[in-house]
């Protein structure tokens, strides 16, 4: 009976659970902006498909089950600005987002859109069937830009009881938040004045 060298490897003998905690290193990653509009997109873009994963689940059988078995891997989003400025970004964007939301399956999402969340509204909008889901939304504006009329009151959003949203204000100082306008709220799946 021979066995290749391979097979006693100290990282096959790892745990799952310790694989997912280095696994989720590769899940997303705040990649340095390029001055070139083309190569910052195929970077977010990457980012968006979790490429470092992809890489990860061709390497071993039980790797690939370990990446796609495990929603919270895929729960993470980070959106720039820059995937929904043209046509083929868009595409591109919803399309990865489509699986994203997919192999997460019912995990909580977190979803981070950096720089500008305007002309976001039709990836928001692809949560819509998936509003049962707990989601934290995070908004990061920089270069001195601010982030008026986010389109979010129309997505519909379950959220934990003590959970908070905000969003960069217009104010000058960084840093600086406040609440969203609300402008009306309804609720799903219970009537009205009925409690948990």
């Amino acid at each position: 009976m021979s066995t290749s060298h391979g097979d006693f490897a100290a990282i096959r003998r790892f745990p799952a659970e310790i694989l997912v905690e280095i696994f989720s290193y590769h899940t997303s990653s705040l990649v340095g902006f390029s001055a070139n509009a083309d190569a910052q997109l195929w970077t977010e873009l990457d980012c968006l498909a979790k490429t470092g994963l992809l890489t990860l689940s061709r390497v071993w059988s039980r790797w690939h089950s370990i990446v796609f078995d495990i929603p919270t891997l895929w729960s993470t989003l980070l959106l720039h600005g820059i995937l929904w400025r043209t046509p083929y970004a868009l595409a591109k964007t919803v399309t990865l987002l489509s699986a994203a939301l997919a192999w997460s399956q019912n995990a909580p999402l977190s979803m981070i859109v950096i720089e500008s969340a305007r002309g976001s509204g039709r990836l928001l909008h692809g949560l819509r069937p998936r509003r049962k889901r707990s989601c934290f939304f995070s908004t990061h504006v920089g270069g001195g830009q601010q982030n008026s009329a986010v389109p979010w009151t129309s997505i519909p959003l379950a959220c934990e009881r003590n959970s908070r949203f905000y969003s960069t204000s217009s104010s000058t100082r960084p840093g600086r938040c406040q609440r969203p306008r609300i402008q009306s709220t309804s609720s799903w799946g219970r009537p009205r004045g009925s409690r948990r």
